[in-house]
């Protein structure tokens, strides 16, 4: 079920699709089934590969996922249409939600998504959180200002694409501002000194954030 269909900028779209179907109908709908790097993944890895690429294909029919050696993901046209300029994509799934978020003018983008029912995350904040980020409270959840941070950051290292990074002492984020379930902030990649603007939605299951250069 289509869950979440937004352009958030001129040039920018967000789907989020809550997999509520048989992921196999999934597949077979978006032609992935026949994929041999489909079929030698696991279920759980299948379920997220075929909404994935089923969320795009409701989208754009025309284009297909292709990774970098770095393993981050890229568009290209089936119809080889060298003309056409297709969209940067990054992918994100958590739980039983998958989405994608593009970018027609194919500018660096970067998008999280992560379950809220995650206590986990409080337990391994020492390793991604900073003792500033984590002195922050941008709302009365330690669990959700935790997830605002690692999807922040999440976000900004499929943007980055930099192989070795260490999440407290690489990046940075600060000045977080949530309202009723939208928010922002300022994050900063320290490697190379550039700085983003890091837009979140809070909601009732989840919590994503998202970046575009």
């Amino acid at each position: 079920m289509l869950y979440y269909d937004k352009q958030v900028t001129q040039s920018t779209e967000i789907y989020i699709w809550k997999v509520e179907e048989d992921f196999n109908e999934l597949a077979t709908l978006s032609g992935c089934d026949s994929d041999t790097d489909y079929r030698v993944l696991n279920e759980k890895r299948k379920k997220e590969w075929a909404c994935v690429r089923y969320l795009l294909f409701r989208n754009y029919p025309d284009l297909i996922i292709c990774y970098q050696a770095s393993g981050k993901p890229y568009l290209k046209d089936k119809k080889k249409d060298k003309n056409n300029k297709v969209p940067s994509i990054s992918i994100s799934h958590t739980s039983d939600y998958v989405s994608i978020m593009l970018n027609k003018d194919h500018k660096d983008i970067g998008l999280d998504i992560e379950k809220r029912k995650n206590s986990r995350v409080l337990n391994v904040a020492d390793r991604f959180m900073s003792e500033k980020e984590r002195a922050e409270n941008p709302t009365n959840d330690d669990t959700i200002n935790a997830l605002l941070v690692w999807t922040a950051k999440e976000a900004l290292y499929k943007l980055a694409d930099i192989k070795y990074i260490d999440y407290i002492k690489d990046f940075h984020i600060e000045n977080i501002n949530i309202y009723k379930g939208t928010g922002n902030g300022i994050i900063t990649e320290l490697i190379n000194g550039n700085t983003y603007k890091v837009n979140f939605i809070i909601e009732p299951e989840f919590v994503m954030a998202w970046i575009e250069n």
